[in-house]
């Protein structure tokens, strides 16, 4: 049998326990977001990336954890296209409507534990650009809205 000199040995340990814990934190299952499929090209102009089945659930289970700490986001499935609303302004030069801000509403359905309680859960999570005519006063705000 090989002697590992002992800080090999507790680098171990340590790597070992920091692996245990990242599999401790449970992943929700996600369902449902090919819903956004038909809106892919507007996607990016909410500046939270391509793949909202990674950003949407991320950004819920954020507002969860904000509300209450111990939240653990269990499920989350989008249950229908997302709603979107757009609003166009002049160019001043060209005289064309060019796209100012984009409401965009997914609808969904999501399951939560909270300490001992899980709860099942109908809400919508809205993302608000505005000034999308300007590249440096862009501006992306979130509601989260419980129906």
């Amino acid at each position: 049998m090989k002697k590992l000199p002992v800080i090999a040995l507790l680098a171990g340990i340590g790597f070992n326990a920091a692996a245990s814990a990242e599999n401790d934190k449970q992943i929700p299952q996600i369902n449902g977001f090919d819903c956004a499929d038909a809106i892919q090209n507007v996607i990016p102009l909410l500046g939270r990336g391509e793949l909202v089945e990674t950003f949407v659930p991320l950004d819920v289970e954020n507002e969860l954890k904000r509300q209450h700490k111990s939240s653990v986001l269990q499920s989350i499935n989008c249950t229908a296209e997302p709603e979107i609303k757009g609003a166009t302004i002049k160019d001043k030069e060209s005289g064309e409507a060019v796209l100012s801000r984009l409401s965009v509403t997914f609808p969904l359905e999501i399951s939560v534990a909270a300490g001992k309680q899980t709860m099942d859960m109908v809400v919508h999570q809205q993302y608000l650009a505005e000034n999308l005519e300007t590249t440096d006063q862009r501006k992306v705000t979130q509601k989260f809205i419980v129906k």
